[in-house]
């Protein structure tokens, strides 16, 4: 089982199962509620295969505004599509800065919702994945959403 935490302005981290910062977790972010009951929700239907969009409010107020652009942005990639560091880079107007964006898609802490997993190198390979799991976890959700040209 993962976990869903929570601040006053939307969802802030999101912990996959496998995780090894889920046996430190304890926090008040994590007191039931509505907010984090619909994103858990939104990840089970997601996992389920019956949901391609999540309706959720993101906390983006802890990150740097370079971080806030990239992930803000990777979030309008679509289910199913990929996306290139340099394609992202390009699209929040900093050409040159495909490494600081995959350095900010590594640090992402709203794995799925904000689908890093959607992002590949240049050369068409899958290439890392910082979240649990790893590479495999990764392919696993590129598998899931159907996307079929997997290294």
């Amino acid at each position: 089982m993962g976990a869903v935490a929570t601040t006053p302005n939307g969802i802030s981290n999101v912990w996959l199962p496998g995780d090894p910062h889920l046996k430190t977790l304890f926090s008040d972010q994590f007191k039931n509620s509505e907010r984090a009951s619909h994103a858990a929700r939104q990840l089970e239907l997601y996992f389920n295969r019956a949901l391609k969009s999540f309706d959720i409010i993101v906390d983006f107020t802890t990150m740097t505004i370079f971080r806030q652009q990239v992930l803000s942005q990777l979030a309008k990639v679509p289910y199913g599509k990929v996306i290139t560091y340099h394609q992202l880079a390009l699209q929040i107007g900093s050409p040159n800065a495909s490494r600081a964006v995959g350095g900010a898609v590594a640090a992402n802490p709203i794995p799925i919702i904000l689908p890093c997993h959607r992002v590949i190198s240049s050369s068409g390979a899958v290439g890392g994945y910082s979240g649990a799991g790893g590479v495999e976890m990764k392919k696993y959700l590129l598998s899931l959403e159907g996307y079929m040209d997997i290294d």
